[in-house]
């Protein structure tokens, strides 16, 4: 048994070790916040958060226990493609109509333009997103294998668990802290550049996952 302290400081860990690393979320926390506002970033982020803490509850009273064999994994990670090759698809569509207004917009004035979408949505991508991440459920399923969520404290599991939502939660808001400090200095072209990048980016993760599935 180790100390209450000990276990909420694993969990931190464990909470930014998964939210902090390059990959899809951030870069539609990114793109999402830049384009439409701090509000659909964290969000997005924090629908995120809800799917990683519930894997760390999952894991911690034993519900999952065992890895995915390669059949689960490789469809998995073909929803997971699919899903971002999708979004890629209307970030691309949405960077294209943002093109002509950025070519207008005052060259030293970074728009934000208002989401038509209702902000709950920006939540359901991001618990959709993470579910169905072929890397988020490699990293979880390592912890398992490796026995991190074991230990227990005089309070159970909690510490631990409480320790992962901060862990997300925080990089969460300080990603979304940063671009809101820095967006003023960001031109309407540069946004669109950002929406063209990420579409590759999140494109180019998509591949890579059906790729290490395969040979998995």
């Amino acid at each position: 048994m180790i100390s209450v302290l000990s276990a909420f400081r694993d969990g931190v860990g464990l909470g930014l070790a998964i939210a902090a690393p390059f990959g899809p979320i951030n870069v539609e926390i990114v793109r999402r916040h830049l384009s439409t506002g701090i509000a659909a970033g964290l969000l997005l982020g924090l629908g995120a958060c809800s799917v990683d803490t519930a894997y760390i509850l999952l894991i911690s009273f034993g519900l999952i226990a065992a890895a995915p064999g390669p059949r689960l994994q490789l469809w998995l990670a073909i929803a997971g493609a699919a899903i971002l090759a999708l979004l890629a698809g209307l970030i691309l569509r949405s960077a294209r109509s943002s093109a002509a207004v950025a070519s207008l917009a005052d060259a030293s004035v970074a728009a934000t333009r208002p989401d038509p979408q209702p902000l709950w949505r920006n939540c359901a991508v991001g618990i959709v997103m993470t579910a169905t991440s072929p890397m988020n459920l490699v990293f979880w399923f390592g912890v398992i294998v490796s026995g991190a969520s074991r230990s227990e404290t005089i309070w159970g599991p909690w510490p631990r668990v409480a320790g992962v939502m901060c862990g997300t939660i925080t990089w969460v808001a300080g990603l979304n802290l940063a671009l809101a400090r820095s967006r003023r200095f960001l031109r309407p072209r540069v946004l669109v550049g950002i929406n063209i990048v990420s579409a590759l980016a999140l494109v180019g993760l998509a591949a890579w996952g059906v790729w290490k599935a395969t040979r998995g």
